[in-house]
Formats: C-alpha cells, structure tokens, sequence
C-alpha cells in the first residue's frame, strides 16, 4: 500500500491532536496571567488578615507520685488479687465443682497459694506441656511441690472457675451475650484494681497479645506480633510500664459515648474516657 494513501488525508484524531498543539503554543507566562484572572475574581469575596498562631495551654495539671518505697511481692499482688476477688473465685470454684459432681471444696488460702503456683512455674520454666515435672523425682521444684501436691494442683485446674455457667446467654443475637463471659467477673475487677492507679502524663494506647494456642473463635492471629497466636488486649499504659486501662477484643468496636466512625479510633476513646477531666495528659496511639 503507498505511503501517500496512508498520510494524505487526516483522521479525526489527527486533527484532534493538531488542535491541542495550537494550546502548546501558548507560553507558561501567558498561561499563568489567565489562572491570575481567574483567581482575582475570585478573591475579591475573601478578605485576608494575619491572625497570631494559637497557643493552647498544654501544662500538665495533675499529679504522679511515683512512690521510691518497695513493697514485697505480695503487697503487689494483694493491690489486683484482692481478698473479694479470690473469696469469689473460691465460690464460683466450689459451684462448678458441686454442678460437676466432684467432691472438692477450696478455701482462700488455696486459691492464693494456686495462684502463685503458676507465678513460681512462669520464673523456673519446665519442658512445654509437661507441668508434672515440678513434682517429679529428677527435676523436683520445691518452691512448687511443697505448697501443693500434683494432684491437687490437677483437680483445682479442672474446676477453676471465675462465673456461673447457668447464667449465661447463649444465644448469640441476644444484646446481652458477651463471648468472654467466663472471664467477665474476673476482667472487671482486675480493671478496677488498675483504674484505682493514679495516671502518668504520658501514656500509650497499643495492642497486646495474651499467648494461646487453643480452640476459641475469639483467638487473634496477628504475624508481625512476637507472640502470634493469642487474645488481642487494648491497653493504655504509662511511661513507667504500668497498666491503666484495658479492654479486650471481642470482634467488634466499643460503645463509646461519641463514635469516631473508626474501630480503632473508637478503641482510643473508649480507654481515654476514664482519664480525669482537664489535667492534660499526653495520649500516644
């Protein structure tokens, strides 16, 4: 085919492109007297004065008495494990196991010596899975097998038990159904022991992860976390490493007084709402 029939006449979009090189023609100076034109026809609806920047007051007003005196460890751990707190664990135990058929009965007394159990277990680690060897003749553990004996420490563990079971909800579209029901009483009284705290100015709203690896819909992966598998928990902590506040996740945002529209936002809000009013406090999230 000859090279003349194929450039002898111009299609639409030759000329389309011819056209827009008639506007390329046009110089940046003249294109910017145009836009200036425009612009000033625009501005005469606005008038401009300089205002001073403004200048919030961001002093911390209340007050951290980080106390220099040091408690023993159990002064610590009375400040969260109260006595109402064991006395209803030591109840709710005692239900379960009369529900179950099992003759067990616990007291206070044990029930703060089996929580220290796992507390002397969590500093002295033994093989995964294989808790019997704290007791056993080669690895023998005195600081856990002369307070308890393996057998009582099994059935205590079977029947543990923090609320009862016949007054749960469960259907599921019920708006009182909460999934972390079995922990609730628990949850809420250690929250209290931790709002009691007065608050640092600088604190951190993060996610934290409760390490399990068992069956339950409300376990988190999360890969980029060092303990990947877990219960998500939302904390507010201060700079001192101390915890404030804290929810856990429940696959759904908080109810908070005044939505941000974002999950992770409402989260912010919720854990800053029990933040004293008027003090300033400096928020990282």
């Amino acid at each position: 085919m000859p090279l003349a029939h194929l450039v002898g006449k111009p299609s639409n979009t030759s000329a389309a492109v011819a056209e827009n090189d008639k506007d390329d023609d046009v110089s940046l100076a003249q294109m910017a007297q145009q836009e200036s034109v425009k612009s000033s026809d625009v501005g005469h609806a606005f008038r401009w004065r300089k205002l001073s920047p403004l200048k919030p007051d961001t002093e911390w007003k209340g007050c951290f008495c980080n106390s220099p005196e040091i408690n023993e460890p159990i002064d610590y751990f009375r400040r969260f494990f109260s006595n109402t707190l064991l006395e209803h664990i030591v109840q709710q135990t005692n239900i379960y196991a009369v529900q179950s058929g099992a003759n067990i009965r616990t007291d206070l007394a044990e029930i703060e010596q089996y929580l220290g159990v796992p507390i002397k277990m969590g500093l002295v680690h033994m093989p995964r899975y294989m808790y019997k060897c704290y007791w056993s003749t080669e690895l023998r553990f005195p600081a856990v097998a002369d307070v308890m004996s393996r057998n009582r420490f099994s059935d205590i563990t079977r029947y543990l038990h923090f609320n009862d079971n016949n007054k749960a909800t469960t259907n599921r579209d019920d708006p009182q159904h909460d999934r972390y029901f079995k922990v609730r009483p628990l949850l809420t009284m250690l929250r209290e022991s931790c709002l009691k705290i007065k608050s640092e100015e600088k604190m951190s709203i993060d996610e934290q992860m409760i390490p399990f690896k068992g069956r339950n819909s409300l376990r988190q992966y999360i890969p980029k976390k060092p303990k990947k598998w877990g219960f998500k928990v939302i904390a507010r902590c201060g700079v001192s490493g101390i915890t404030y506040d804290f929810c856990l996740y429940a696959a759904k945002g908080p109810s908070v007084e005044q939505s941000c529209g974002y999950q992770s936002g409402d989260f912010v809000i919720k854990l800053c709402e029990t933040l004293p009013k008027g003090q300033n406090f400096k928020v990282y999230f």
